[in-house]
């Protein structure tokens, strides 16, 4: 008892504890929409996730749960040669996470540390889109569920006891099936449903706050 209340007290002076809870504040990603034809966008999120993580020494174990969302408005995409395609829609995705990290660099109050996650995630996106001759007009609601790995890298800073905030930027690779549901207004009504196997690669950006205890 009297060797964990030594290396629990050791613990509280540097600043560091066993367990971290925490806010994904800021998060500033790429967003694949899928309008017709699909374009990447960029977006920014506010408080868009939580995580946990359970410190051994330099190595932590990492849980989190995300959620993104974005309103776009893609003006004049060039659909086919001969017309432009106007795309409004929401997209939203849910991610959860599980992982590692390792200290690269371990000071008292700063950490350099790198990682990587095993992701799932869930996505829905509903859009409008319609040429500017006003041949070609459809609604399109795309469900994506996916699986993929993330590499990671980030600098935390430990500014009280309780208190650590982070900068952390990965890379995601995901696979993952689409099924689409798409009806035609113009030139005629039609509804239709296709199902694919699609890759798609993300990079993030996050400015995180935790709470040690």
């Amino acid at each position: 008892l009297f060797l964990v209340f030594q290396k629990t007290e050791a613990q509280e002076q540097n600043g560091t504890k066993r367990n971290e809870i925490g806010y994904n504040l800021v998060n500033y990603s790429n967003i694949t929409v899928p309008s017709d034809p699909v374009k990447q966008i960029l977006d920014l999120n506010f408080i868009s996730g939580v995580y946990f993580k359970q410190h051994y020494d330099k190595n932590s174990l990492r849980i989190a749960v995300d959620h993104f969302s974005a309103g776009m408005k893609i003006n004049g995409n060039k659909s086919y040669d001969a017309d432009t395609l106007n795309t409004v829609g929401d997209w939203n995705q849910n991610i959860i996470s599980i992982g590692i990290e390792k200290n690269h660099i371990d000071k008292k109050n700063f950490q350099l540390y790198w990682g990587i996650d095993l992701n799932l995630f869930y996505g829905i996106y509903n859009g409008q889109s319609q040429s500017l001759s006003g041949f070609s007009n459809f609604s399109t609601v795309k469900q994506d569920k996916g699986i993929g790995f993330t590499p990671l890298g980030g600098v935390r800073l430990t500014i009280s006891n309780f208190i650590r905030v982070s900068l952390e930027a990965n890379a995601s690779s995901f696979v993952y099936s689409e099924i689409e549901n798409k009806q035609t207004i113009l030139p005629s009504v039609n509804n239709s449903q296709s199902q694919t196997i699609n890759f798609v690669f993300k990079y993030n950006l996050g400015f995180k706050i935790s709470y040690l205890f």
